[in-house]
């Protein structure tokens, strides 16, 4: 099985890089909205869809746009983020790019039959995000010195507008239509032990998305 990163469905390293907006670059956090907004930022014709899912540091490796642009990203309350993706892998398409086909009907087969609480109570989730990058720590996705603006993915529109107002360009409008929209348990409908171990593997995710909500 291939590793996290490079991630095979997306790879810097063979994609050109195109006029994006005018002034901000998305790292697209999985789960987080990055299908919506990349559909908001195409609207000027950039390409945002062929380095989704990487890294803040191999974006400003790859491209020099991430260099010269305001770097933003989308923060998610980690447990709707972990909800989000258990759903997501449910999906045989999700690990298509990562295993053969066999196992990823098998893949997707476990978790489409799991319960939730039950997955969380019992996964590695340190060990899942080795293997899927949808359970990659939000933070892990921001490894750069330089600064990435952080809005709520509670407001996104309101971030979006505050982000435009600040760094100029023209303004980012989200479709009404979400993308990769996914049906999925309410988090209340999972164990404390399932919470607690979301919350602990995701411990800093949780205090980044704590202070960005209050923005």
């Amino acid at each position: 099985m291939q590793a996290n990163y490079s991630n095979p469905r997306a790879d810097p390293a063979i994609s050109e890089e195109k006029a994006a907006h005018d002034t901000l670059f998305l790292v697209h956090i999985p789960g987080n909205a990055g299908g919506s907004i990349r559909k908001a930022l195409c609207q000027y014709g950039g390409n945002h869809r062929a380095y989704h899912h990487q890294k803040a540091s191999k974006l400003c490796q790859a491209f020099e746009s991430a260099r010269t642009k305001q770097l933003f990203c989308v923060v998610r309350n980690p447990i709707d983020r972990a909800l989000k993706s258990w759903v997501w892998c449910s999906r045989p398409e999700t690990w298509n790019p990562l295993v053969s086909s066999e196992e990823a009907q098998v893949y997707s087969a476990l978790f489409a039959s799991s319960n939730p609480s039950t997955f969380f109570e019992r996964v590695n989730l340190a060990s899942l995000a080795t293997v899927c990058h949808h359970f990659t720590r939000q933070t892990d996705y921001l490894d750069v010195t330089q600064p990435v603006e952080m809005i709520s993915f509670d407001s996104l529109q309101a971030g979006l507008d505050r982000l435009v107002h600040t760094y100029g360009g023209r303004p980012v409008v989200l479709p009404s239509k979400k993308m990769h929209k996914t049906d999925r348990p309410s988090a209340n409908s999972l164990s404390k032990l399932a919470v607690s171990n979301i919350l602990d593997f995701y411990n800093d995710d949780n205090a980044l998305w704590e202070n960005v909500r209050l923005i």
